[in-house]
């Protein structure tokens, strides 16, 4: 191919980065304590949608959104980047959002070569010194990713939940106190503190969202991507 017909990997990523913008942007939640998360399975079932009518002749050479964001951050800054195929990027997704977060989404081979998918997140600030190379063009590379990563890994509710999750953000956009009363005798007696909470329901497991099945509500307000918030109360 000649140097005139060569793709302009540099404005492609640039599309790209700025609709995955918009996708984090309408995606992302705030927690009743005020935090920041996102709904990761929704950035990716959004991101793996088919492209449109290609803005780009070297767009169909592309699966999806995602394909494209993925190799248009290699090829931007390297000919002949580190093979990664599109299978190896799955186990490593949040990984590779948070590296487009910081503006550093061409090192994901050295979280992939370290096993640090995203079942690892959050990952120590230790661990992330010890085996992730800081790039000479980020002085503050392990604290923006360390900072960053708990955004993209809240806690997602499974059924027989027993991990901790120190620093982890609470999902709950609502969270209320309740004190349990038996019929006609006043409250209880309970050393536990009960609460009412409201989880979106892209964060309830398989199993525990079907247990809970008649605790599911239809929030009316509107979210940021326009439709009806689905949660559950409990």
């Amino acid at each position: 191919m000649s140097q005139e017909n060569l793709p302009n990997f540099n404005e492609q990523f640039k599309a790209a980065l700025e609709e995955f913008d918009i996708i984090r942007k309408e995606e992302t939640r705030i927690s009743a304590s005020g935090e920041e998360f996102v709904l990761v399975e929704n950035v990716t079932k959004r991101l793996t949608s088919a492209l449109p009518s290609p803005a780009y002749q070297t767009d169909s050479m592309y699966v999806d959104k995602l394909d494209r964001l993925a190799q248009t951050a290699y090829f931007q800054h390297n000919s002949n980047p580190p093979h990664l195929r599109r299978r190896d990027y799955d186990d490593y997704l949040s990984v590779f959002y948070i590296l487009l977060d910081i503006g550093a989404p061409a090192l994901i081979h050295q979280f992939r070569e370290c096993n640090f998918n995203t079942d690892a997140l959050p990952i120590d600030y230790p661990r992330l010194l010890r085996y992730i190379p800081s790039p000479s063009r980020f002085a503050d590379f392990h604290k923006r990713f360390y900072k960053q990563q708990f955004c993209w890994c809240p806690i997602r509710f499974e059924m027989g939940m027993g991990r901790k999750y120190p620093d982890c953000i609470s999902p709950f956009s609502f969270k209320h106190k309740i004190t349990p009363y038996r019929d006609g005798k006043g409250p209880r007696e309970n050393t536990a503190s009960l609460y009412e909470i409201d989880v979106p329901e892209e964060l309830v497991g398989p199993e525990l969202r079907k247990s809970m099945a008649s605790a599911r509500v239809e929030r009316q307000e509107k979210g940021t991507h326009g439709g009806n918030s689905k949660g559950y109360l409990h």
